[in-house]
């Protein structure tokens, strides 16, 4: 799978005196609620090399370039809108040659080799790992173990040696902070970025995948070769892939991805994975459950459905914690919770189908140090059925000119 390379763009002060109007869009919010989104616009080749400037209503508009198909030359232009409930707004693309200003990164992808200089480390786009690579957690050799993804709500980090897991650092600032966590300080102890919220210890963590083969469940970890390697980062949108040659899992080694992402003001990431399965194995993706938790498996009335937990599970935190796992409810096959006497240990998981042979999740992480309404599981479930309807009624982009 191809990397989506990013030009960041900020907002950009007002049309340029030598910008031309060459698209517009109408932008059609199906839900009868207003909505504050991120709709990907496609870009005209004869355009693709000046600098777009996205507006609506005379307002301009936080937007950032893509390059779907990794040619080094953008393609789609993100845009940060509101519309109103069930209504449709038009957006108008402008080009020029003009620089404009560039925003702020917001929406960061993060690898280093761990500091010893009390000062971040310069950042890694691209790591390779071969089968068997162990870290000293007290003396790892990356900063975060692996690669970090965060936006303005949440941070999240992948373990990048043989465990192949994922935890969650709780923020409660906006900015990026990926650089310095773990620089100084302990992650484990409250500071003024956040902490780390989650105890992973032998569980599937924060959606670490798994295959069932037989009845046994085998960790997708290590693998012959393993890929690391940033995709873009910007204002409105970061991702990264993992890519993996001989990868572990279920009797066979198979090569595959995963294609982690964020937005800007989600409390989630996106994984888009690609795992080879025969008829007889299926994917599974979890969450730690150390506690005596809530467990809930909800239908959400369309196309998705979530397997959550809810309580005070956030690690060394006297705020609660929703973790949820959101998938298209035809993937859905079983559910279940082990204790510490059964593999994966300390873990709640869903059980999907073997087909798509390619797919897509989302892991959710609420954590009420970050926003208030997590602190009643009733905040932590209506958001979770706020945001099935928004990934099956996404704002709809029409080309008019």
């Amino acid at each position: 799978m191809k990397c989506r390379y990013t030009i960041l763009l900020a907002l950009v002060a007002l049309f340029a005196g030598n910008a031309k109007a060459q698209r517009v869009v109408e932008v059609v919010n199906p839900l009868p609620k207003e909505r504050t989104d991120i709709v990907s616009i496609p870009l005209k080749s004869e355009n693709r090399t000046l600098q777009p400037v996205a507006s609506a209503k005379g307002v301009v508009l936080p937007s950032q370039l893509m390059d779907e198909d990794g040619d080094g030359v953008p393609d789609h232009v993100l845009v940060e809108i509101t519309v109103a409930p069930s209504a449709k707004m038009k957006v108008k693309l402008s080009w020029s040659e003009e620089p404009g200003l560039r925003s702020d990164t917001l929406v960061a992808v993060r690898l280093s080799y761990r500091s010893t200089a009390g000062k971040p480390s310069p950042a890694l786009p691209y790591a390779k790992r071969a089968r068997g690579f162990v870290q000293d957690i007290s003396n790892p050799v990356y900063q975060m173990e692996g690669p970090g993804i965060e936006n303005d709500k949440v941070a999240f980090r992948s373990f990048f040696d043989y465990r192949n897991g994922k935890d969650i650092y709780g923020k409660v600032v906006s900015e990026p902070v990926l650089d310095v966590v773990g620089v100084v300080g302990s992650w484990h102890d409250l500071l003024w970025w956040g902490k780390d919220v989650l105890q992973v210890g032998k569980s599937l963590g924060a959606g670490t995948l798994a295959v069932m083969s037989d009845g046994q469940i085998t960790v997708a970890g290590d693998a012959d070769t393993s890929y690391f390697k940033v995709c873009n980062a910007g204002p409105l949108a970061a991702s990264y892939l993992l890519s993996f040659k001989g990868w572990d899992g279920g009797p066979q080694k198979v090569d595959g991805y995963e294609m982690i992402s964020m937005q800007k003001g989600q409390f989630y990431y996106k994984n888009q994975i690609s795992r080879p399965l025969t008829d007889a194995e299926k994917l599974v993706v979890g969450f730690a459950n150390f506690g005596d938790n809530q467990v809930r498996l909800q239908d959400h009335g369309g196309k998705y459905m979530s397997l959550s937990s809810y309580g005070m599970q956030a690690d060394r935190s006297d705020k609660p914690m929703g973790l949820a796992i959101m998938f298209e409810t035809e993937q859905y096959d079983s559910y279940r919770t082990n204790g510490n006497d059964a593999q994966p240990e300390n873990s709640t998981y869903v059980v999907l189908t073997p087909q798509p042979k390619e797919r897509t999740l989302y892991f959710v992480a609420c954590w009420g140090a970050t926003d208030e309404r997590f602190n009643t599981k009733d905040g932590f479930y209506a958001y979770l059925q706020e945001l099935a309807e928004s990934l099956s009624e996404p704002l709809h982009v029409k080309v008019i000119k």
